[in-house]
């Protein structure tokens, strides 16, 4: 095995220094590097950081603040390195802790040097193999985030896997809130003829193969909007040819309906097509995303190019937001004050544009595209938003503990965490970053977000 011929480096963690120096003479006389022995779980995360090791051999009952599953997990969730536990007795309950921190394996003392070989071995191959599988399922992903239609995965249940970033922007629905969902609740779609009409698409797909969407097909979006869209499905097979899913790829048809074809939903009620604002808008965004300039209108909007960049024109208002195709990453100037700020505004944050509010350019803000750290679900709302959120937060901790609530914000460009938010007894409140603490008024609005 590739690991073990280059001469892995294995760190011990171990409170008995007898213990310690004995498992590193086996370790050595095994052919392995021993990288640091730590006494401590504090002491053990220094090391990890200064040694890098491949393995980390850890006692499960470390003394200490730290003991060896709280470490292990530690080790895990910041290095994803491969732990090993050490023990000559653990309770069940430490050993269903121990469970959650997924080691690489067990072993009991006193232990033959056969015995650690042969663990070792086992948990550096395994670790590489799904380093191996995690890449390759990053890279697939990356890849149905990048392509320029939205995509949309399912379970064999018809639970949602999968939905990159122009398919939350369709739907109005994010990726947080949306997986695990049914896929009717996220991708709900009719046509002149049928309601609901979701699952025929998949049942075809099981059948067919590939199958287009109806030519008629319209998507119920999460905001109450509907939007005219083209498409098709595909069953997602595994290498035995057993289906285990269906993926739908889809996009909006920048052309209006006419009135006299907008179909009806179940309830009786006529829906809302591309001639609504917000589609229009959504429409317009989307286009804007991918640097394609294209022109829109409805009774209340107008959306044209004019040189290298596209206006939103509104009948009563003037432009009302000027986006610019060449800058990349995108960068886009919205009127604040437009009755459409808040239609503009939540298509622009659903294709991660954030805006600088503190700042204004003749009564434009400035929105520029800016990537999310994952798995942090975004907000802009007023300061004292945040605090009620923060205070509700560190209430229900129990006194002196640390708040682990992970919230960052964006100033300057730039995601910063947010280790406390203090209400002041004037208009102010307190915002605590790394390294710093601004005031702010309560009425301002703030860019921020929150695992």
């Amino acid at each position: 095995m590739d690991k073990v011929n280059k001469m892995p480096k294995i760190m011990i963690v171990e409170d008995e220094r007898i213990v310690a120096m004995d498992i590193k003479s086996s370790l050595e006389s095994l052919g392995y590097t021993v990288s640091a022995i730590a006494s401590s779980g504090e002491a053990a995360l220094k090391k990890v950081v200064e040694t890098q090791p491949d393995l980390v051999l850890m006692d499960i009952n470390l003394k200490g603040d730290m003991d060896g599953v709280q470490t292990a997990e530690q080790i895990r969730i910041h290095f994803s390195i491969p732990v090993i536990y050490l023990t000559a007795y653990a309770d069940s309950k430490t050993l269903e802790r121990a469970m959650i921190t997924e080691p690489f394996g067990y072993i009991l003392k006193p232990f033959e040097d056969t015995e650690l070989r042969v663990s070792i071995e086992m948990a550096l191959y395994k670790h590489q193999k799904e380093k191996q599988v995690k890449a390759s399922a990053q890279w697939f992903a990356t890849t149905l985030k990048s392509i320029g239609d939205a995509v949309i995965a399912t379970d064999n249940n018809n639970s949602l896997v999968f939905i990159n970033t122009l398919a939350e922007a369709l739907t109005g629905w994010k990726q947080e809130d949306a997986l695990g969902l049914d896929l009717t609740d996220v991708f709900n779609i009719v046509t002149t003829r049928l309601s609901n009409t979701t699952a025929i698409p998949v049942i075809n797909a099981t059948h067919e193969g590939v199958v287009s969407l109806p030519e008629d097909t319209t998507l119920l979006a999460k905001a109450g909007t509907a939007i005219l869209i083209t498409g098709s499905a595909a069953a997602i097979r595994d290498s035995k040819e057993n289906i285990i899913g269906t993926i739908f790829v889809f996009r909006a048809i920048n052309k209006p309906k006419q009135a006299h074809s907008s179909p009806q939903t179940s309830a009786g009620e006529k829906i809302i097509t591309l001639r609504d604002d917000m589609a229009l808008i959504q429409t317009l965004v989307q286009n804007f995303v991918q640097g394609q300039a294209i022109l829109l209108a409805n009774a209340n909007l107008r959306a044209e190019p004019v040189g290298d960049t596209i206006q939103l024109i509104a009948k009563t208002e003037g432009v009302i937001l000027k986006a610019t195709l060449t800058d990349n990453p995108r960068t886009a100037l919205v009127n604040r004050s437009s009755r459409y700020w808040e239609l503009i505004h939540q298509a622009m944050f659903a294709n991660s544009f954030f805006s600088n509010i503190s700042t204004q350019n003749q009564g434009f803000y400035s929105y520029k595209q800016r990537p999310i750290p994952k798995k942090y679900q975004m907000f802009c709302t007023s300061i004292l938003e945040l605090w009620h959120v923060w205070s509700a937060h560190t209430n229900n901790l129990a006194p002196h503990s640390r708040a682990p609530m992970d919230i960052i914000m964006l100033k300057d460009g730039i995601w910063i965490p947010i280790k406390d938010v203090i209400c002041g007894y004037g208009k102010n409140v307190y915002i605590k970053t790394v390294g710093d603490k601004v005031a702010v008024d309560r009425a301002d609005m703030l860019i921020w977000g929150k695992k």
